[in-house]
């Protein structure tokens, strides 16, 4: 005897569920997730640690980005530093191995404390911020265009022993992802282990053998040079040198922060 199949569902079949229903289930337990995340560990300002309604990828609040002090003078763009008759007659990197060097703001307010807070507080999610912050100069987006490569200035082995990770590694792998420019990762690296902050000269730095080697690693012609903060440029300066002896042709660097010298930055500001 042949029993027919009704076609009714029963109360324990299982009905396929719709795209509809499949997104808005995501979607709550994204929220919930969310939520549990701002409960563990709510949002803050990455710059003055005050709290924030909803992450954001440049976490500050509003106070910090006017207190951001951007590059609105004219600089040199060998050296950004201000382009003034007064106080930059002669640039400071004429003759240098990189062309040209970008910067985002100056190492002053917001801009200090961010770097403090990555360096000094291993607050490694302010990377991000710094990134984004980096990706507003559309001066760098144009040179991205015709680069080839980015490569990170590498960090010291003190500094990458006490932050537990290597700031310009960290920028310079963000950065790319973002931009989609290819980065080379391996085969640039300090000879020394010792930090140059505690060797001024120039030859006591060639003497203790500190700079920078290549070793198996295809320099493209044009490269962007990596950094969190430029000071006197002398680091950007041996890497490129060394790059350009590797093969590169054409090398501009790019940096978070610039630090100038004070009285400079309060004749800025009074105008």
């Amino acid at each position: 005897m042949r029993t027919r199949i009704s076609s009714v569902p029963s109360h324990c079949s299982k009905t396929p569920k719709g795209p509809n229903h499949t997104s808005r289930a995501q979607s709550v337990l994204t929220r919930i997730g969310r939520e549990l995340l701002y409960f563990v560990s709510p949002a803050s300002c990455h710059a003055c640690d005050c709290r924030l309604e909803h992450r954001t990828q440049i976490q500050l609040c509003y106070r910090c980005t006017l207190a951001l002090e951007d590059h609105w003078y004219p600089q040199c763009s060998r050296c950004a530093l201000p382009d003034t008759s007064s106080t930059h007659s002669h640039c400071i990197n004429e003759g240098d191995g990189f062309d040209m060097l970008l910067s985002r703001c100056l190492d002053q307010t917001t801009g200090a404390s961010l770097l403090r807070a990555i360096k000094d507080r291993q607050n490694i999610e302010a990377l991000s911020t710094v990134a984004e912050l980096m990706l507003q100069d559309t001066r760098a987006l144009e040179a991205l265009r015709t680069t080839d490569a980015i490569i990170a200035v590498p960090s010291s082995y003190p500094n990458r022993v006490k932050r537990g990770f290597d700031v310009p590694a960290k920028l310079a792998t963000y950065l790319a992802r973002k931009t989609g420019t290819p980065i080379l990762r391996d085969g640039f690296q300090r000879r020394s282990w010792r930090s140059q902050r505690t060797i001024r000269t120039r030859g006591s730095r060639q003497q203790h053998k500190l700079g920078f080697t290549i070793s198996g690693l295809k320099v493209p012609k044009t490269v962007a040079l990596i950094d969190d903060l430029a000071v006197t440029t002398s680091t950007l300066s041996q890497a490129a040198h060394v790059l350009r002896d590797a093969g590169a042709q054409h090398i501009w660097c790019w940096t978070f922060g610039r630090r100038v010298h004070t009285k400079t930055t309060e004749a800025l500001t009074k105008e």
